[in-house]
């Protein structure tokens, strides 16, 4: 933790996560829920939290009644793995049925899904980490196929295949699945050779994920000078409002989170900044309603259960007791201007800006 880069890797995937939470209520695509909820985990450690949940949430409702996510097995290994990152395991339905989906379509003389070397490989890692009892069914085969792609320099067509496959045997070795040593050395080595000459692999951080993920996996740090390199170029290219966007805003940050949060030893804890807020206060017959709405983010009701620690809760009474003392002199002052046309027994809400949080 002592290199100067960590404080800089934090500050970058703080920007990173706020701008994916920015960009959240805007989110539809499949693939755009997985890989941000699989982004905020990776960086913050903490499945549980309300955008998370709220995220897996609407990634569920988006499951098909086959298992799938869009009939595609991109789609569907990712948001399982989305699914497997916040907490989910074999015995829970909707991974059930994602699980299904994917072994009706493997190919039985193959092993392979599709003979698609990007899929096969989402699929067999998400076997692998969901499932491991079931790779010596599944992954045998496909395993032995991925084998032969690679060339004797070391390469499976290119830096971003080849690392994914590094990944996967390094993951397969980490479980005590299977033992392809050589596989993993060579593409490791083909990995480093291909960015000897290069700042970085390719042009796209989504793309670059990959190669900087299976040096990590292969158990370099950040004190191997190709990964210094690899993460000063993931820095450089941020832009100012949080985001990477050379392919996709959405994918290329999601991605980069990923890549540089695996670079960090603690969770990442993000304080917001400070916002605007509608404090909506309503008495009805003795009883005082309290909600705050903020713009684009719907409402926070009294229903919402919140841990609050001595300190604040006494700022919350010295802050009621001020609302009390408001709404009395508004309701004075309602009174007192009221038209003799008025409704009797109205009821108007004050409403004033406060900043919330």
């Amino acid at each position: 933790m002592s290199d100067p880069r960590i404080q800089l890797i934090i500050r970058s995937v703080q920007r990173g996560v706020r701008w994916l939470k920015e960009s959240a209520d805007i989110m539809q695509d499949d693939r755009d829920l997985a890989i941000t909820i699989s982004a905020l985990v990776a960086a913050e450690r903490n499945p549980h939290s309300h955008l998370v949940q709220r995220l897996t949430a609407a990634l569920l409702r988006q499951q098909a009644m086959n298992g799938s996510w869009n009939d595609e097995l991109w789609d569907t290994a990712w948001a399982a793995k989305a699914l497997y990152d916040v907490g989910y395991s074999i015995k829970d339905p909707a991974m059930q049925r994602a699980l299904r989906f994917v072994e009706a379509n493997q190919d039985p003389l193959t092993g392979t899904w599709y003979d698609e070397l990007f899929e096969t490989l989402l699929v067999l890692d998400l076997i692998a980490r969901v499932a491991p009892e079931k790779m010596g069914v599944f992954g045998d085969a496909s395993l032995r196929w991925l084998a032969s792609l690679q060339k004797p320099d070391g390469s499976v067509i290119a830096a971003r295949q080849t690392a994914m496959v590094a990944s996967l045997f390094c993951l397969t070795r980490r479980l005590g699945l299977t033992t392809y040593e050589q596989v993993i050395e060579l593409g490791i080595e083909y990995i480093r050779s291909d960015m000897n000459e290069k700042p970085i692999w390719n042009s796209a951080s989504w793309s670059n994920y990959y190669p900087l993920q299976a040096l990590l996996d292969y158990g370099a740090t950040l004190e191997d000078p190709l990964v210094a390199k690899a993460v000063d170029w993931f820095l450089a290219s941020q832009e100012s409002d949080g985001q990477w966007k050379q392919v996709s805003g959405l994918d290329d940050t999601a991605m980069a989170v990923l890549a540089l949060s695996g670079l960090l030893t603690t969770p990442l804890v993000d304080i917001s900044a400070p916002r605007m807020a509608i404090l909506n206060v309503i008495r009805e017959n003795g009883i005082i309603r309290v909600s705050i709405d903020g713009p684009g983010t719907g409402a926070m009701t009294l229903a919402d259960r919140i841990k609050l620690s001595p300190k604040v809760r006494s700022d919350l009474s010295e802050n009621q007791q001020l609302v009390m003392t408001a709404l009395g002199k508004f309701r004075s002052q309602s009174r007192k201007d009221a038209s003799e046309n008025r409704r009797r027994n109205a009821r108007y809400k004050p409403k004033s800006s406060v900043p919330l949080e």
